[in-house]
């Protein structure tokens, strides 16, 4: 089984379990127990228990975040657990893409029955946490299947989070340019040369719409974006192959990003918009 590509640094989650806003709830606070500041995490199609998401909610926590991953897939049952071993292989390694057809059928129905309420349970867990949970900044981020949903939470008007950001998202709009245009806060996009959710044309344009916000808003940093080396595929920044040193270094590197990302927008104050 390929475990490896799997935990981080071969690390154990250190957070706990609790029932928040009626959903079961991965949560990890800082040092201090407060949660003043706080990053919702948008899980992918392999839910809110894949050992990296956790990892990752650990590793923001240690910036000073109180992190939590909600199950946005509430009721769903995921697919078996010798399944995801092998769905979930890390990015980039060919022997596991025909055994994952076998979990195909899961995740197509995920895709095709949760996809509107899963939009719906971020912004009412982000409208929560907002009112109701003492947080005076929110930021989120997501991973594939919840890439869109974390960008939208800072697409309306008021905002439902102060910075937000995705990961190889699996839905773009159509251009996906417009989800730069159409953002009302800080945003941070990270996707791969060979992301197969974006096509190259798109990427480009992508970049030049955030490039355009920068100098309209006339704030350096508006957005932060960091776009891979062509072999760095979709996946890469939660699913990352350890035996890859470049796979693991643009891993490494992008996690490095989204920390000091929310930690000047969030922590720092960054600019007045």
């Amino acid at each position: 089984m390929l475990h490896h590509g799997l935990n981080l640094c071969g690390k154990t989650a250190t957070g706990k379990e609790e029932k928040l806003n009626g959903l079961a709830c991965y949560v990890t606070t800082p040092e201090s127990n407060s949660t003043p500041t706080s990053i919702l995490i948008c899980h992918d199609i392999f839910g809110w228990k894949m050992p990296n998401t956790r990892l990752i909610t650990d590793a923001l926590a240690t910036e000073g975040f109180a992190v939590f991953v909600p199950h946005f897939f509430n009721g769903f049952s995921a697919p078996a657990a010798d399944s995801l071993d092998i769905a979930m292989a890390p990015a980039g390694t060919v022997g596991s893409v025909c055994p994952a057809l076998s979990v195909v059928p899961s995740v197509a129905y995920a895709v095709l029955t949760l996809k509107s309420s899963y939009g719906e349970l971020v912004a009412s867990f982000a409208t929560f946490l907002k009112e109701r949970h003492d947080i005076n900044k929110l930021g989120s981020i997501g991973f594939w299947f919840g890439g869109r949903p974390s960008l939208l939470l800072g697409s309306t008007t008021p905002p439902l989070a102060d910075a937000v950001g995705q990961a190889h998202a699996g839905d773009w709009s159509t251009p996906p340019s417009k989800d730069a245009e159409n953002l009302v806060v800080l945003g941070l996009i990270i996707f791969s040369g060979q992301d197969r959710s974006i096509k190259d044309e798109d990427g480009a344009g992508l970049i030049e719409a955030m490039e355009k916000r920068n100098k309209e808003e006339k704030t350096k940093g508006w957005f932060d974006y960091h776009v891979h080396a062509p072999s760095t595929i979709h996946g890469f920044a939660i699913q990352c192959n350890e035996d890859d040193p470049m796979q693991r270094a643009e891993r490494d590197l992008a996690l490095a990003n989204t920390k000091a990302f929310f930690k000047k927008w969030l922590l720092e104050g960054g600019a007045k918009l």
